[in-house]
């Protein structure tokens, strides 16, 4: 790394074990340290094992964790007529699905004090919410669900693996 800039030309990171990837030490931008940034992606309670493996790298490596959440302002099978959002104001509804989130995610956050972990809800759906905030993520994780057809990966995931520059971690689920 050039410390005569303030611009980040190159990123010292040790390898978490056995994957290769690339999380751990901050870096230099703008003449302020950066600390690395885990996304994991959230849907709700079944995300949980995927958030604690999250927040235990995190631990491991100094990171912080944000968990998104993607989320659509009126669903498809919602096309009766006289039917309305039962919140229209998207900023509104992030907020509670946001205090809905931290409220379910408590218990894993208490398990790992030292990390801070950020819930972020984002309108748009999970696959846009989770590709954007990866753009300068050190670590991507998203839990995948047992697929009775073989080893397809969900929307979510496979976006994930095709999109994203930093490094994935699938965590499998029940």
């Amino acid at each position: 790394m050039d410390t005569d800039t303030d611009t980040l030309t190159a990123v010292e990171a040790p390898a978490m074990p056995g994957s290769g990837a690339a999380v751990g030490t901050p870096t230099r931008l703008g003449g302020a340290t950066a600390r690395p940034e885990i996304v994991v992606a959230l849907a709700g309670d079944s995300s949980l094992p995927a958030v604690e493996f999250a927040l235990a790298e995190a631990a491991r490596s100094g990171a912080v964790v944000r968990a998104v959440h993607g989320w659509e302002m009126v669903p498809l099978w919602a096309g009766a007529p006289g039917w309305l959002p039962p919140d229209p104001d998207p900023d509104h509804r992030s907020a509670q699905i946001e205090a809905d989130l931290t409220r379910a995610l408590a218990g894993a956050a208490a398990a790992h004090p030292e990390v801070e972990l950020r819930v972020e809800a984002r309108l748009g759906g999970a696959v846009g919410a989770v590709v954007a905030a990866a753009e300068h993520a050190d670590l991507v994780v998203v839990g995948r669900r047992p697929h009775l057809l073989g080893s397809d990966l969900g929307a979510v995931a496979h976006a994930a693996v095709q999109h994203s520059t930093a490094p994935v971690a699938l965590v499998p689920h029940p």
